[in-house]
């Protein structure tokens, strides 16, 4: 069975990251929409490390409309969005 993919934007700062962790922990697959005006790469390796895999990120601003519509063309089954 594929996990259930949940788009998480800010996903780079403080309560995108935890919000990330624990979709992670409970068997939800997080991809994150963050362009890091509010926070750093570092916190992006931080989730890798503390969930021991490479978390999906997409390093673009969630009001690009363009580009968020790539996203969605790239990503399949996706069951929710948190913002």
């Amino acid at each position: 069975m594929n996990k259930k993919n949940v788009i998480v934007t800010g996903g780079g700062g403080y309560i995108g990251s935890h919000t990330a962790i624990e979709l992670h922990k409970s068997g939800i697959n997080p991809i994150i929409i963050d362009n890091l005006c509010n926070s750093s790469i570092k916190n992006i390796e931080g989730i890798s490390k503390i969930l021991g895999k490479k978390i999906k990120w997409y390093n673009t601003d969630c009001l690009d409309s363009i580009e968020i519509n790539k996203i969605f063309s790239l990503e399949k089954n996706i069951e929710g969005i948190i913002h």
